[in-house]
């Protein structure tokens, strides 16, 4: 055979026969993210998870302390409804104990008003995936749309709740809804640090220019004293809330809120000096153990649905 002929017949081999598939620079990728995949399972299957191990781990790490258990918690208010449950640092906690698994989340769609972000969970061990989708508005009240940079705040935030949905519906409730509620006793406290947390809720909504009255009329309450433990707790969900930035000021206070029962301008008054840390006048100061104690009695509250998520 002819040198060039040979050369010519080289050239055909390497063309693409009828019916052969050639992988591009794209299917390589997916190829690799395949690979990457099954070994994570074959890892898992090694190494499968132990529940008392997981349980054990997650309760730790969420009531370390009262910072660590604060950040677990998260609020929303949704008309005269309170909704409390998990935030994105506890479902942190429980996808990092939970082991064998993988998190993430990625922007769907962005339309003219809206922005829609997926959140996805899959636990390789047991070959379960479960997909979160969250949409958020991108347009302000006056139909005008936001800029670049508060879109990407907007993305953000909604990719955080896509993803804690994920991870708190892929692994089940009743593995480590018990840890939230140890987490909402250690935010809490105890009787003792009640009147110490309690101005410390109060200086911390000041960052965000939220004034005590406004606080005491979320939680219907006359005064400081009235807060209980279960209103420190609604509130350090709030703030994480407004940290993460999944509510703004605004939505979390509203301005037409209504006016505590029975406050008069002389409770707020009080209110607003005992925040501030400034004396409250020349009447003598109830004794600690007295301003610890909760009230027998309390005001009407808005109706809380714990269980319910976002």
């Amino acid at each position: 055979m002819e040198p060039n002929q040979a050369n010519v017949n080289d050239l055909k081999a390497d063309e693409p026969k009828k019916g052969e598939v050639i992988l591009s620079g794209e299917s390589t990728v997916g190829m690799i993210a395949a690979a990457e995949i099954d070994m994570q399972v074959a890892t898992a299957h090694k190494f499968p998870r132990s529940l008392k191990q997981f349980r054990s781990e997650a309760m730790d790490m969420a009531t370390l302390n009262e910072t660590v258990a604060q950040e677990c918690l998260f609020a929303l208010t949704r008309g005269d409804k309170v909704i409390e449950g998990p935030s994105i640092r506890l479902a942190e906690i429980i996808a990092c104990s939970w082991r064998n698994c993988r998190v993430g989340s990625r922007i769907v769609h962005e339309g003219a008003d809206t922005v829609v972000v997926q959140g996805m969970f899959q636990d390789v061990e047991r070959n379960v995936v479960v997909q979160s989708e969250v949409s958020r508005r991108i347009v302000g009240k006056n139909g005008r749309r936001y800029g670049l940079d508060m879109i990407v705040t907007t993305t953000n935030a909604a990719q955080a709740v896509a993803k804690r949905n994920a991870i708190t519906s892929g692994v089940p409730r009743a593995l480590w809804w018990d840890i939230y509620e140890a987490a909402r006793r250690v935010a809490a406290g105890d009787a003792k640090s009640l009147a110490t947390k309690r101005a410390s809720a109060i200086q911390q909504f000041a960052v965000y220019g939220i004034k005590p009255d406004q606080i005491l009329a979320k939680l219907n309450r006359a005064g400081l004293e009235e807060i209980t433990r279960d209103d420190l707790v609604l509130l350090f969900g709030i703030f994480t809330s407004l940290r993460d930035e999944e509510v703004t000021p605004e939505e979390a206070f509203p301005a037409n809120a209504p006016t505590p029962t029975g406050a008069s301008k002389e409770v707020k008054a009080k209110a607003i000096m005992d925040a501030a840390g400034a004396p409250t006048g020349p009447a003598e100061a109830k004794p600690a153990e007295e301003s610890a104690k909760e009230p027998d009695a309390e005001p009407a509250k808005p109706k809380r649905n714990i269980a319910a998520m976002e």
